[in-house]
């Protein structure tokens, strides 16, 4: 085999690795205004790589005007423990108006707060977990709903 389709066959290789994990990381939820999905990344928390956030990638995210940046657009999200929605830090990453993708990450170290604070007061917390992000900028909102398990680890 030659070195250049050595090359092409690693990348190959190393893109449909890739895609596999991707899918097998996610979860999707159905749109909360409109059609669209919500993924969710990791969908498993992996408690040995201590990240410090959940990454929610809005995708078809028309409402929202293509002209702008990521830093035009702000982002609110919020985990339901119990049935109660706690509040958590999002921030927006980025931002694609050709294809209305909005990547929003969302504060880890947050959604184990508000979980252990539930389990502290005796109470279960059901899993998956339900994240809502809502992204507003130049007069318009997007909000979705996405899942994540976080009891449940590879």
């Amino acid at each position: 085999m030659s070195t250049a389709m050595l090359k092409v066959a690693v990348l190959v290789i190393a893109i449909l690795g890739l895609g596999a994990g991707g899918l097998a990381a996610t979860s999707t939820g159905p749109a909360a205004n409109g059609g669209g999905e919500t993924i969710v990344a990791p969908h498993r928390l992996n408690l040995e790589s201590h990240g410090n956030f959940v990454t929610a990638i809005l995708k078809n995210a028309t409402a929202l005007p293509a002209g702008l940046k990521a830093s035009d657009l702000t982002a609110t999200a919020s985990v339901s423990v119990n049935g109660v929605n706690v509040p958590v830090d999002a921030v927006v990453r980025a931002y694609n108006g050709t294809s209305h993708i909005v990547v929003v990450k969302i504060d880890r170290q947050q959604i184990n707060a508000a979980v252990q604070a539930a389990l502290a007061k005796g109470g279960s917390v059901a899993d998956p977990l339900t994240l809502t992000v809502t992204v507003s900028g130049g007069g318009a909102s997007v909000t979705r709903t996405g899942t994540i398990d976080w009891f449940r680890h590879p």
